[in-house]
């Protein structure tokens, strides 16, 4: 099985596969276009056809009865959203080059994202002594 989907995976985007894409999505093929949503799509079937035959065997080493459908399928997804991460990288063209201002997280980042994982480590610190407080009453 992961061979195949290895070797589905890997075969040229037909053109019915790029019509009914660019139908489900609104877009207009044209010459401008057609190659970048060709390299898009076959980007993204390699990684989810890779990343569901790794998880198929995974999955069947590690606990053989249905690990292999769970694995496949956790592996799918994560080649999936690999593909995803990898288109959502905008990358400008010619040499990369430094820029020269300083620049500070909270510029790109939300109060969230920035101080989220603070309060998530916060509070599982005071569950934790919670936790100790509440074993030692107890066994009082």
């Amino acid at each position: 099985m992961p061979a195949t989907a290895l070797t589905l995976g890997f075969l040229p985007i037909s053109r019915r596969r790029l019509t009914a894409f660019a139908a489900l999505h609104g877009v207009t093929v044209t010459t401008a276009n057609g190659p970048v949503l060709i390299r898009y799509l076959t980007r993204s079937v390699r990684w989810r056809s890779t990343g569901g035959a790794l998880g198929w065997l995974a999955g069947a080493a590690i606990a053989p009865p249905t690990g292999a459908l769970f694995g496949g399928a956790i592996g799918y997804l994560a080649g999936a959203f690999a593909a995803e991460l990898h288109s959502s990288v905008r990358r400008a063209p010619g040499p990369r080059r430094a820029l020269l201002v300083k620049r500070h997280s909270k510029d790109y980042m939300s109060w969230g994202v920035q101080w989220g994982p603070v309060l998530v480590l916060a509070v599982l610190v005071l569950q934790g002594l919670g936790e100790l407080l509440w074993r030692r009453e107890a066994g009082a």
